[in-house]
Protein backbone atom coordinates (compact mmCIF):
# COMPACT_ATOMS: atom_id res chain seq x y z
CA UNK A 1 0.00 0.00 0.00
CA UNK A 2 1.22 3.55 -1.23
CA UNK A 3 1.63 6.19 1.55
CA UNK A 4 -0.63 9.36 1.25
CA UNK A 5 1.20 12.07 -0.69
CA UNK A 6 2.06 15.36 1.43
CA UNK A 7 1.86 18.92 -0.01
CA UNK A 8 2.84 22.12 1.52
CA UNK A 9 0.86 24.77 0.38
CA UNK A 10 2.11 28.30 1.35
CA UNK A 11 0.03 30.99 1.29
CA UNK A 12 -1.01 34.40 3.50
CA UNK A 13 -4.37 33.67 2.43
CA UNK A 14 -5.88 31.10 4.43
CA UNK A 15 -9.00 31.07 1.41
CA UNK A 16 -6.31 29.92 -1.36
CA UNK A 17 -4.84 27.18 1.20
CA UNK A 18 -8.59 26.31 2.09
CA UNK A 19 -9.30 25.91 -1.38
CA UNK A 20 -5.89 23.67 -2.43
CA UNK A 21 -6.84 21.10 0.35
CA UNK A 22 -10.10 21.10 -0.92
CA UNK A 23 -9.56 20.47 -4.35
CA UNK A 24 -6.03 18.04 -3.58
CA UNK A 25 -8.31 16.15 -1.28
CA UNK A 26 -6.82 13.02 -1.38
CA UNK A 27 -3.26 14.06 -0.65
CA UNK A 28 -2.15 15.15 3.08
CA UNK A 29 -2.05 19.40 2.56
CA UNK A 30 -0.13 20.99 5.17
CA UNK A 31 -0.26 25.27 4.85
CA UNK A 32 1.42 27.99 6.03
CA UNK A 33 1.14 31.63 5.62
CA UNK A 34 4.60 32.76 5.38
CA UNK A 35 8.06 31.88 4.83
CA UNK A 36 8.91 31.48 8.56
CA UNK A 37 6.44 28.78 8.52
CA UNK A 38 6.85 27.46 5.63
CA UNK A 39 10.65 26.50 6.57
CA UNK A 40 9.84 25.43 10.10
CA UNK A 41 7.46 22.62 8.22
CA UNK A 42 9.79 21.63 5.78
CA UNK A 43 12.48 21.30 8.75
CA UNK A 44 10.45 18.67 9.75
CA UNK A 45 8.46 16.73 7.49
CA UNK A 46 8.78 15.55 3.73
CA UNK A 47 6.70 16.85 1.49
CA UNK A 48 6.13 15.51 -2.22
CA UNK A 49 5.23 18.94 -3.80
CA UNK A 50 5.41 22.74 -2.46
CA UNK A 51 2.58 25.04 -3.77
CA UNK A 52 3.88 28.90 -3.20
CA UNK A 53 2.75 31.92 -3.46
CA UNK A 54 4.94 34.21 -5.00
CA UNK A 55 4.42 37.33 -2.32
CA UNK A 56 4.62 36.54 1.24
CA UNK A 57 4.49 39.09 4.11
CA UNK A 58 8.00 37.90 5.21
CA UNK A 59 9.69 37.48 2.00
CA UNK A 60 9.33 36.01 -2.09
CA UNK A 61 7.73 32.61 -2.73
CA UNK A 62 11.07 32.42 -5.26
CA UNK A 63 13.38 32.80 -2.41
CA UNK A 64 11.61 30.34 -0.36
CA UNK A 65 11.61 28.04 -3.70
CA UNK A 66 15.63 28.75 -3.59
CA UNK A 67 16.32 27.66 -0.24
CA UNK A 68 13.78 24.38 -0.12
CA UNK A 69 15.14 23.68 -2.87
CA UNK A 70 18.21 23.57 -1.31
CA UNK A 71 16.94 21.37 1.45
CA UNK A 72 15.05 19.36 -0.10
CA UNK A 73 16.53 19.34 -4.65
CA UNK A 74 13.97 16.23 -5.46
CA UNK A 75 10.12 18.27 -4.43
CA UNK A 76 8.49 19.63 -6.96
CA UNK A 77 7.27 22.85 -6.86
CA UNK A 78 4.67 25.24 -7.98
CA UNK A 79 4.24 29.05 -7.71
CA UNK A 80 1.22 30.61 -7.26
CA UNK A 81 0.46 34.19 -7.58
CA UNK A 82 -2.03 37.15 -9.09
CA UNK A 83 0.89 39.07 -10.68
CA UNK A 84 1.68 39.00 -13.74
CA UNK A 85 4.92 39.95 -12.97
CA UNK A 86 6.70 36.95 -13.66
CA UNK A 87 6.19 34.56 -16.62
CA UNK A 88 5.99 30.59 -17.03
CA UNK A 89 9.61 30.60 -18.20
CA UNK A 90 10.98 32.70 -15.63
CA UNK A 91 9.41 30.68 -12.89
CA UNK A 92 10.96 27.37 -14.47
CA UNK A 93 14.31 29.48 -14.07
CA UNK A 94 13.90 29.83 -10.52
CA UNK A 95 13.00 26.15 -10.04
CA UNK A 96 9.12 25.82 -10.04
CA UNK A 97 7.84 23.42 -12.76
CA UNK A 98 4.58 25.59 -13.26
CA UNK A 99 3.58 29.03 -12.69
CA UNK A 100 -0.47 29.35 -12.02
CA UNK A 101 -2.15 32.83 -12.27
CA UNK A 102 -4.86 32.73 -9.61
CA UNK A 103 -6.69 35.30 -11.01
CA UNK A 104 -7.81 33.53 -13.87
CA UNK A 105 -10.68 30.97 -14.47
CA UNK A 106 -8.12 27.92 -14.89
CA UNK A 107 -6.68 27.82 -11.67
CA UNK A 108 -8.36 25.16 -10.76
CA UNK A 109 -8.37 23.15 -13.62
CA UNK A 110 -4.44 23.82 -13.85
CA UNK A 111 -3.86 23.45 -10.50
CA UNK A 112 -5.53 19.61 -10.42
CA UNK A 113 -3.70 18.83 -13.43
CA UNK A 114 -0.48 20.42 -12.86
CA UNK A 115 -0.84 18.40 -8.68
CA UNK A 116 -2.12 15.61 -10.24
CA UNK A 117 0.53 14.37 -12.72
CA UNK A 118 3.79 15.18 -10.02
CA UNK A 119 1.78 13.50 -7.38
CA UNK A 120 0.60 10.63 -9.76
CA UNK A 121 -2.78 11.06 -8.31
CA UNK A 122 -6.14 12.17 -10.43
CA UNK A 123 -8.14 14.61 -8.49
CA UNK A 124 -11.01 16.05 -9.43
CA UNK A 125 -13.46 18.31 -8.28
Amino acid sequence: MSRVKRVLCVDDNQGICDAVARLLHAAEVRTAANVAGALALAAVLQFDLFILDISLPDGMGTDLLATLKQRHPDTPAILITTSFDISKEEARQVGAIDLIQKGNGRFVQELLEVSGSVLETEFSI
